[in-house]
């Protein structure tokens, strides 16, 4: 809760939740909307006081841009159209809203622990397919979404609990067991340089350009990414690599 919290505080309202389940994401960060098309955990999510709607994630019930934040919170891995799913996720966002993905990493301890558990029969994790953080980034891209920050938490190994709170780390780590994402909408024209990267024309202060695997703040008049390709699991959608391929293109002409 604390990772997502981090990378919610500011985005606008209102906010959606896809996937809400019961709705106990939803009603500790005070998400507004939620939908699922389970009609049992509606109705938990619903005496939480969510307000709900039985709808599929890759084909939701609202207009563009309706939303300030949409939190996917452990359900991608569920989803029956993964890409479909983010891509909604962005159509319904605000131009100046963010989309919250958390997953619990295939590369990671908790996610090899839970694909055996799948593997064994478990009646909820047997339908999961879990993603590696590179194939994270590459649905995104796909889905035309760019990271703007990554927070990580639960590095402790699966098992026996009680397990200690852990303070988020920042970046993408794949050993914790699980991982939170602000994306941000693409909304200019592909070519174009990212908008967290760059002045905007209406003089506001644009966001800083940031790394996608440890966040650092990185020079947007001069974007050079600090690791190598293989290091880094979100170069499909990271800003800063955007970032040094239009400075690339520019510097062509």
């Amino acid at each position: 809760m604390l990772c997502l919290r981090q990378l919610s505080g500011n985005l606008p309202r209102p906010w959606l939740e896809i996937g809400v389940g019961t709705g106990r994401f939803a009603e500790g960060l005070g998400i507004d909307v939620g939908i699922d098309p389970a009609s049992a955990v509606v109705a938990s999510a619903k005496r939480r006081g969510i307000r709900t709607v039985r709808a599929l994630g890759h084909a939701l019930p609202f207009q563009d841009g309706q939303f300030g934040a949409v939190f996917v919170i452990v359900t991608l891995c569920f989803a029956d159209d993964a890409q479909g799913l983010l891509r909604e996720a962005a159509r319904v966002t605000q131009p100046e809203g963010g989309i919250v993905v958390g997953v619990v990493p295939a590369e990671s301890p908790w996610g090899e622990f839970h694909a055996a558990r799948g593997k064994r029969g478990h009646a909820f994790y047997s339908e999961a397919e879990f993603y590696t953080l590179a194939q994270l980034g590459d649905l995104a891209r796909l889905a035309e979404l760019w990271v703007d920050r990554v927070v990580s938490t639960l590095l402790q190994r699966p098992g026996r609990g009680p397990f200690d709170v852990e303070r988020p780390r920042q970046g993408a780590d794949g050993r914790a067991g699980f991982v939170a994402t602000l994306f941000r909408p693409r909304r200019q024209p592909v070519g174009s340089p990212p908008a967290s990267s760059w002045e905007h024309d209406d003089g506001e202060v644009p966001r800083p350009l940031l790394c996608a695997k440890d966040n650092t703040e990185i020079d947007p008049h001069n974007p050079r990414c600090p690791y190598p390709s293989s290091q880094c699991r979100f170069r499909a959608c990271c800003p800063v690599r955007e970032a040094m391929r239009y400075r690339r293109k520019e510097s062509r002409r």
